[in-house]
């Protein structure tokens, strides 16, 4: 579906409204650029960063995972759709209005890489952290 709607789509952006979806959604998307030796960015705007894996996540919930899984960070399952990992590289990832971080989840943003970060102005702690 995505491979024919990209190659005639002139605007190519897509807006998904949970994350419960958007690991499918980006794989679909960046496995069409993939295939054409090209890759994709992503810009999340969301309270959360979602960037837990199974080994850092507080409640171990997949929920809090999806951008750890398309930066290759886990778990397998999700981090491996379409045979192949990572759907982003953390210099095309832009995090926006983030302002409920875990500990771990701002070690796994250092450790991905990930220096577009744009926390909310009510933020305590992310801007000094990030």
């Amino acid at each position: 579906m995505y491979n024919a709607h990209l190659r005639m789509a002139q605007n190519r952006s897509s807006l998904v409204g949970d994350h419960s979806v958007v690991v499918g959604t980006v794989a679909g998307v960046a496995n069409h650029f993939h295939a054409k030796n090209e890759s994709i960015g992503l810009i999340w705007i969301d309270a959360h960063s979602d960037i837990n894996t199974p080994e850092t996540s507080p409640s171990g919930n997949v929920h809090g995972m999806p951008v750890a899984a398309l930066l290759g960070m886990g778990p397998a399952l999700l981090s491996d759709l379409l045979g192949w990992s990572p759907k982003l590289r953390p210099e095309h990832t832009v995090l926006i209005g983030i302002h409920d971080i875990d500990e771990s989840e701002m070690e796994n943003i250092r450790r991905a890489g990930i220096t577009n970060t744009t926390p909310c102005a009510t933020s305590t702690n992310s801007v000094s952290v990030l």
